[in-house]
């Protein structure tokens, strides 16, 4: 993640609920730890935490991507679960093509937003 070493990657479906369970912290320090010999557990004393809430469509990370037929300003890019920082640069240059009114690129029918009307 840019300059930055990512351990994590887990999802815990709590709602609007932002805290951070500190067992689930440790074990991911220490699963890389395990995993990356040359970093030890305590190497990550210091480091905070990140956590974000998660937007996720009703087919769980089938996001949600496209113009409202019923609103001709409006483009939605939401419901990427775990993805989203993975999932946003292609997003963005999606939304600019469209905001542009250029094709996205990619065929994106099957993640419309109207699916769900």
């Amino acid at each position: 993640m840019g300059s930055a070493l990512r351990f994590g990657g887990t999802m815990e479906l709590s709602g609007l609920d932002e805290g951070i369970d500190p067992v689930r912290v440790g074990g991911h320090r220490d699963g890389g730890a395990a995993h990356f010999p040359e970093f030890r557990p305590e190497d990550f004393d210091g480091v905070p935490p990140w956590r974000g809430l998660r937007p996720c469509s009703p087919g769980m990370g089938c996001r949600i991507w496209g113009a409202r037929r019923r609103y001709d300003n409006l483009i939605v890019a939401t419901g990427h679960a775990m993805n989203g920082c993975e999932s946003r640069a292609g997003d963005g240059d999606g939304r600019r093509a469209a905001v542009a009114g250029e094709a996205p690129g990619v065929e994106v029918g099957l993640l419309s937003p109207d699916r769900y009307s």
